[in-house]
């Protein structure tokens, strides 16, 4: 884990988790439940692209460095501005109360 510099949290972001639950018919219905807002740095990074479906996708990354909060984990995701990221790793700072994450935009359908 690198420098961090508390003065570099500047962007707001809400951590989210999902909630599943069952319908009338047993269908599962996932609904997201905020945790918390914070201030962070978040670093847009450099876009990968893929195919699916046969559409050519840009999947968006960013890394982000916050204070240390419980229950946060790859089961969680990230609103930023308007849009949702899917959390892929967190590092905790075992000296430090702080994390880091990174996360990968969410596609449209996977709301």
């Amino acid at each position: 884990m690198g420098k961090i510099n508390i003065g570099a949290f500047t962007d707001r972001i809400t951590f989210l988790k999902a909630v599943n639950s069952k319908g009338q018919i047993a269908q599962l219905h996932k609904q997201y439940v905020v945790l918390t807002s914070v201030f962070a740095n978040v670093q847009v990074l450099p876009t990968s692209e893929s195919v699916v479906d046969g559409n050519l996708i840009s999947l968006e990354k960013i890394h982000v460095e916050t204070y240390t909060l419980p229950g946060i984990n790859t089961n969680c995701i990230i609103r930023w501005g308007s849009y949702d990221y899917n959390i892929s790793s967190v590092v905790y700072d075992k000296t430090r109360p702080f994390m880091e994450l990174d996360a990968i935009k969410m596609l449209n359908d996977e709301r």
